[in-house]
């Protein structure tokens, strides 16, 4: 934005050596450049800053959707051309005067169709958008729920017995992975106590049950490979603990548990079912070493018919349904008021979107009415009248479309580090981007459908249009 001033500045140093055209061609095009670096330096800068911990209006985060809008509407103009004036070189190959016409005039009004082509692309990109940021937040509240439960259900069961193992099993046809849970203190003598919670479950087998859940098992993989070095214990820890043990052994003080000591062989930002700073050892050997630390209290049921889970142990057994939460988590009035706006705004853009251009087409029919009555002089037919309105629609069209949806999936890449939809989505790490590529297609399909539709008033409007009225108004006019 400060270039610009300076920019304009060292091109009016001299006006009288250059033509007044041209120097405000070579003005237009320095302000296209700047606002094609500013848009370039800001998301560059935003990504890099990410996320302000302090509240209030971010001027960053609120310059760079309309840097960016403005930087693809410079993009779509220049590349609108591009597209026309090929087609037009086609159209003198084509048989018959209606389609050399109709796309040399399109080529021609290019520049005349810079408004309803911005707005166009903006409208669908706002859309985009807003369907990318709905889908996110639906991705993320699965994730969310996975990340909570740890698995499609999770069963606390006090004195757990082997048999309860095949009881649920049988009864889910599910996997089932044995757990004990509980809290613990990593000790150290510079540093004092950390309290963790202390998850104790077979790598391997929770590993094969989270493939295919939105889970990263990387550490657990990592935790299956190592080995027990007398009385220490591999371990997956959060990075706050990893720094603290720093490739040392440091006592574990766990409940039921004899002296132990953890040595930390993977680091994870978080570890399904667990919050905060966390401990996961394997638990065939903890059994080892402690028979009574050792002992599963809890059962993640992956798959299969989970709803028969709790009742297979009876009331010893407290369920926690990944499903249930993950409804809970979509059923927040926060959530549901911001997905109703957006569906407002995102109708909005698409009902400005058809407006603007049928005002366009509306805005160029005397011109083209006067075209048609020449040629119907001339003995041309009715359907010069519909590829005049197909190739002053059309390239448009093409260009908004690809040009909008592209920003649009772009802006969640783009502005995905310094959105926090964590409070939409209920979880403690930032949700991946999703696109939603069924609402991509309807919403660009629904302005082809409007420009279709604007073509159509358009053409029936001009049907009714006697010959001599047209030729009359272009006689007034010169």
């Amino acid at each position: 934005a400060v270039a610009l001033p300076a920019l304009g500045a060292a091109t009016g140093r001299a006006p009288g050596r250059t033509a007044p055209g041209r120097l405000a061609r070579s003005r237009r095009r320095l302000a296209e450049a700047g606002v094609l670096v500013a848009a370039v330096v800001a998301a560059v800068l935003l990504r890099r800053r990410g996320l302000t911990a302090g509240g209030g209006t971010d001027p960053l985060l609120s310059a760079v959707p309309v840097l960016l809008g403005l930087a693809a509407g410079v993009v779509a103009l220049r590349a609108y051309p591009l597209v026309v004036r090929p087609l037009a070189l086609l159209g003198r190959r084509a048989r018959g005067l209606g389609p050399f016409v109709a796309l040399t005039s399109a080529a021609r009004a290019a520049l005349t169709s810079a408004l309803p082509l911005v707005v166009l692309l903006l409208a669908l990109a706002f859309s985009v958008y807003a369907a990318g940021v709905a889908e996110t937040v639906r991705a993320g509240q699965g994730d969310a729920s996975w990340q909570r439960v740890g698995a499609d259900v999770a069963l606390e069961v006090g004195g757990l017995l082997p048999a309860d193992v095949d009881a649920v099993r049988a009864a889910t046809g599910g996997t089932v992975v044995p757990v004990r849970t509980s809290e613990g203190d990593v000790v150290s003598q510079s540093a004092g106590r950390r309290g963790v919670a202390v998850r104790a479950v077979d790598p391997a087998a929770y590993a094969d049950a989270l493939r295919g859940a939105p889970v990263d098992v990387g550490g657990l993989r990592a935790l299956a490979a190592a080995s027990a070095d007398g009385d220490v214990l591999p371990a997956l820890v959060d990075p706050g603990t990893a720094a603290l043990l720093r490739d040392r052994d440091l006592p574990l003080d766990l409940t039921g548990a004899s002296s132990l000591s953890v040595r930390a062989v993977a680091t994870a930002e978080a570890f399904p079912g667990l919050d905060g700073a966390f401990v996961v050892v394997p638990l065939p050997l903890l059994a080892e070493r402690s028979p009574t630390g050792g002992r599963p209290d809890g059962l993640l049921v992956v798959g299969g018919d989970v709803r028969a889970a709790p009742g297979a142990l009876g009331p010893r057994a407290t369920a926690v349904v990944r499903e249930d939460l993950r409804r809970v988590l979509a059923s927040d009035p926060l959530v549901g008021g911001t997905e109703q706006a957006f569906r407002l705004g995102v109708l909005a853009s698409l009902a400005l979107a058809v407006l603007a251009l049928l005002l366009a087409v509306v805005r160029s029919a005397p011109g083209r009415a006067r075209q048609l009555a020449v040629l119907r002089t001339l003995g041309v037919g009715g359907r010069t009248r519909t590829a005049l309105l197909l190739a002053e629609v059309g390239p448009l069209v093409l260009v908004a479309v690809l040009g909008g949806t592209a920003l649009g999936l772009a802006l969640g890449p783009l502005l995905g580090p310094a959105v926090d939809l964590r409070p939409f989505t209920g979880g403690a790490l930032a949700p991946r981007t999703a696109v939603d590529a069924a609402a991509t297609a309807v919403l660009a399909g629904t302005l082809v459908v409007g420009a279709a539709l604007a073509a159509l008033v358009t053409g029936t409007v001009e049907r009714r249009r006697r010959l001599g009225t047209a030729l009359r108004v272009g006689e007034e006019e010169r």
